[in-house]
C-alpha cells in the first residue's frame, strides 16, 4: 500500500508525545504493538485491516517517536496513556488489537476503559509458568551499549534473531527451541533498528507485560474478549490454560491468513464511525517535532522559534542524512528566528512511495512544501553538504522567496571526480541475512570522518581534522538511514551524478549567496570548485558560532 495512504502524527498527553498512525477506512480499530518494537510492525496489519476498518497504530510510550510514561512503568499507566491518545484523536469507542505486550495493554485499557472499546482481540496474551525475578529480567533485557567498532548492532541483529528461534531467547537450547522458522531479512532488519531505537527505554513496557497479572486480569472482564493464538507463537503453548469460560481462539500460521480471519471477527464489533484526521499546529516557539502535508507526502519537521517576526531560515541536510544533524541548531537559532530542518524523503520519518525515484527535484519540492506548510512567503536558506544538489531546482521554483543563500561546505566537484564518487562512494546496505549491512552503514559515516574520501583508506587520504566518531552519535546519526535502507546508495547515485557545477554556475545569485565552511566539514575539500563556480570567497565559521552568524542574517 502506497506510503499516501497512511497518516502519521502525534498527540501531546501530559505534555509527552504520543506517535500514531492513520490507514484504511470504516469503523475504529486500535492496534497496540508487541515488545520492544513499533507502530511499523504492524504496518502489514494495517493494510489488511484498513479495507474495512480505520485503523490507528501507536507507538507505545518510550518505543519509536513516542515519549516514556514517567516514573515506574506499569500496564495500567500506559493502557491510561493509550486511552488519552484515542480520545485526543477523537475516537469514541474503537475495537482493540494488541500482540503480546499490546494484548495486556489492550486488555487492561478495555476493563479501566469500557466506554472506549466494544471488543478486544488478543494475538499472543501474554501468561507466563513462573514469576520472572529482577535478576531474570535483567538477563533477558540486555542492552548494548554502542561501541567503536559498531559490535552492537551486530549483537543486537544477534538477539532479534534469536528472539525468533527460542523462548525465552537468552535460554538456547532443544527444550526452548520455537516451532517456527526465521523471518525474512527485511523484518529481521526492522526488528533490529526498532531495538536500538528503544535503546535505554526498552525494559520498561518490556517487564511491566512479565509483571502483568494477566491470569487475574481474567476475572475483571468488562467486555468480549478473544484471546487468539496461533501455532508457533511464544503463547500458543499456554492456550490449554486458559478457564474454558473465556472465548480463545487458534488461528492460522500463515500471518496473511491469520490476519485475514482476525479481521472478520474485528469487523463485526465495529460500529463507531472513525473521527475526522487531525493535523499538526505548527505555531509557538519551542521546539516541535511533526509531519508537514505535501503533494509529495508526509516530511518530518523539526522547527523552532516559529512565533518569532523576522525572516525565517530552512536548513536542507545533507543528503543522504536526516534532522538529526541539525536538530541542535534549530535549537539553538530558535531562541532568535524561525528555523527549520527535515528528513529528506527517503530517510528518517519521511517515507518514500513505490513509484518515487530519489532526485535532488524531488528533495527541492518537497522542501517548498515545507515551507508552504510552515506558511513562509519568504525564507532564507542553510544548504549542507550534498544538499547543494536541490538548490537548482529550489531557485528555479522559488527564487523570488528566497532571501539569502548560506552554502555550507557544498559537494561540488566537477565531472570526472563525481563519476568516480558515483562508482566507489556509498556501499549497499540492503539488508542482508547475515546483518553485515550494519557493519556496512557504520564504517562508511566513521571513515567518511576519518579519510577524504571515504572509501580511499590510505595514509595520504587520511584527515587531519578531529573526527566526530563517538560512538553514540555515529548511533544517532545511523538509525534515521536504517530506517529506509534501500535509499542509501540510490540518494548518494543521484547527488554523483547531479552536474551541480554546472548548474550552480548558471545561477545569478546576485549577491544573495555566501559560502560557509567550518574545518570539520567532511565535504571542505571540494569547497575550491564551488568557489569557482561561484566566484565567491569562502568565510570559515566553528561551530559554536555558526548560531551566532546565522543569527544576524535576517
Amino acid at each position: 500500500m502506497p506510503a499516501a495512504n497512511f497518516h502519521k502524527g502525534f498527540v501531546m498527553i501530559d505534555n509527552a508525545r504520543l506517535h500514531y498512525v492513520r490507514s484504511g477506512n470504516g469503523p475504529a480499530v486500535v492496534l497496540l504493538h508487541a515488545s520492544p518494537n513499533s507502530a511499523r510492525i504492524v504496518r502489514p496489519l494495517q493494510e489488511i485491516f484498513g479495507t474495512s476498518l480505520t485503523t490507528f497504530a501507536f507507538d507505545l510510550p518510550g518505543y519509536g517517536l513516542s515519549e516514556p510514561v514517567p516514573g515506574e512503568v506499569t500496564t495500567s499507566k500506559v493502557a491510561d496513556r493509550i486511552a488519552e491518545g484515542m480520545k485526543a484523536l477523537g475516537i469514541t469507542k474503537a475495537v482493540l488489537y494488541g500482540r503480546h505486550t499490546g494484548a495486556s495493554i489492550a486488555v487492561e485499557l478495555s476493563i479501566r476503559h469500557p466506554d472506549l472499546a466494544s471488543f478486544v482481540l488478543c494475538d499472543g496474551f501474554p501468561l507466563f509458568g513462573k514469576k520472572y525475578s529482577d535478576e531474570d529480567l535483567a538477563d533477558y533485557f540486555q542492552i548494548p551499549t554502542p561501541v567503536r567498532d559498531g559490535g552492537h548492532l551486530i549483537w543486537s541483529w544477534y538477539r532479534c534473531r534469536e528472539q525468533y528461534l527460542f523462548w525465552p531467547w537468552n535460554k538456547p537450547g532443544l527444550t526452548t527451541r520455537a516451532d517456527r522458522g526465521l523471518p525474512d531479512a527485511e523484518y529481521l532488519h526492522r526488528s533490529t533498528v526498532e531495538f536500538l531505537e528503544a535503546g535505554e527505554n526498552l525494559p520498561a513496557i518490556y517487564a511491566s507485560a512479565f509483571r502483568y497479572d494477566g491470569r487475574g486480569a481474567f476475572h475483571r472482564l468488562k467486555v468480549p474478549v478473544c484471546f487468539g493464538n496461533r501455532p508457533g507463537d511464544s503463547q500458543f503453548k499456554t492456550m490449554p490454560t486458559y478457564p474454558e469460560n473465556l472465548w480463545t481462539k487458534e488461528f492460522p500460521r500463515d500471518n496473511t491468513s491469520a490476519a485475514l480471519e482476525e479481521r472478520k471477527l474485528l469487523v463485526g464489533y465495529a460500529s463507531e464511525p472513525a473521527p475526522e484526521p487531525i493535523s499538526a499546529s505548527w505555531t509557538g516557539n519551542s521546539l516541535i517535532r511533526d509531519y508537514t502535508e505535501g503533494a509529495s507526502g508526509q516530511s518530518y519537521v523539526v522547527a523552532a522559534g516559529l512565533d518569532l517576526a523576522c525572516r525565517p531560515l530552512l536548513i536542507v541536510p545533507s543528503i543522504p542524512g536526516s534532522h538529526v544533524d541539525h536538530q541542535h541548531l534549530v535549537e539553538t537559532l530558535g531562541q532568535h528566528r524561525p528555523v527549520a530542518t527535515f528528513d529528506p524523503r527517503g530517510f528518517g520519518e519521511s517515507p518514500l512511495d513505490a513509484e518515487q525515484a530519489l532526485t535532488p527535484e524531488l528533495w527541492a519540492k518537497q522542501a517548498i512544501e515545507i515551507a508552504d506548510a510552515l506558511g513562509w512567503k519568504n525564507f532564507d536558506l542553510l544548504v549542507s553538504g550534498t544538499g547543494v544538489v536541490t538548490l537548482p531546482h529550489l531557485w528555479d521554483a522559488a527564487e523570488a522567496r528566497v532571501g539569502k543563500v548560506h552554502l555550507l561546505s557544498p559537494a561540488v566537484a566537477p565531472k570526472a571526480l563525481r563519476s568516480e564518487f558515483a562508482a566507489n562512494y556509498a556501499p549497499d546496505i540492503t539488508p542482508s541475512s547475515e546483518g553485515a549491512h550494519l557493519l556496512r552503514l557504520w564504517h562508511h559515516l566513521r571513515d567518511q570522518e576519518l579519510f577524504w574520501p571515504a572509501y580511499r583508506t590510505t595514509h595520504e587520504a587520511r584527515r587531519t581534522v578531529e573526527p566526530s566518531i563517538e560512538p553514540a552519535k555515529l548511533q544517532e546519526r545511523a538509525l534515521p538511514l536504517l530506517k529506509q535502507p534501500r535509499s542509501y546508495a540510490e540518494a548518494w547515485s543521484a547527488v554523483w551524478n547531479t552536474p551541480i557545477l554546472e548548474l550552480l554556475a548558471r545561477i545569478d545569485f546576485s549577491g544573495r549567496a555566501e559560502l560557509l565552511h567550518r574545518e570539520e566539514d567532511i565535504f571542505l575539500p571540494l569547497l575550491v570548485h564551488a568557489e569557482g563556480a561561484l566566484g565567491l570567497p569562502r568565510t570559515s565559521v566553528m561551530d559554536a558560532n555558526l548560531a551566532e552568524h546565522l543569527r544576524a542574517s535576517p
